[in-house]
């Protein structure tokens, strides 16, 4: 799959446990570097083989050249689950805080004020 990315942009890929170890592929396969990892911690527990799950994981990585605000954010959110597959509020709010410029939501959910959005689910 290609994604429509510029030569200078930021990347948060999510991801769940099952799937950690193949995300990193992804990235490498899409020219990106891994930085950081941000677990959302929800207030309910999943479905699981070893463990219940009850943590989903964003990775943040990079390509080329880019401006970064950082104010010393946590890489731990803590946030209701909203539904199958919807991320929460308050990570929105903390890319909008932390990258400037367009943003997509690929497999969004709905539509979401300043970002493009790609998904039969978010014209739903």
């Amino acid at each position: 799959m290609k994604i429509p990315a510029d030569d200078n942009c930021v990347l948060w890929l999510w991801t769940t446990n099952a799937y950690l170890r193949d995300s990193f592929d992804l990235l490498e396969g899409w020219g990106f570097q891994y930085k950081e990892l941000l677990t959302w911690g929800k207030n309910s527990i999943g479905t699981g083989v070893w463990l219940r799950g009850q943590t989903e994981h964003c990775l943040l990585a990079v390509k080329g050249q880019v401006p970064w605000m950082l104010n010393g954010q946590s890489n731990l959110l803590i946030a209701d689950k909203m539904g199958h597959s919807i991320k929460p509020e308050a990570f929105y709010t903390l890319v909008d805080s932390l990258c400037h410029g367009a943003k997509l939501d690929m497999f969004a959910r709905k539509p979401r004020e300043g970002w493009e959005v790609w998904g039969n689910v978010a014209t739903e």
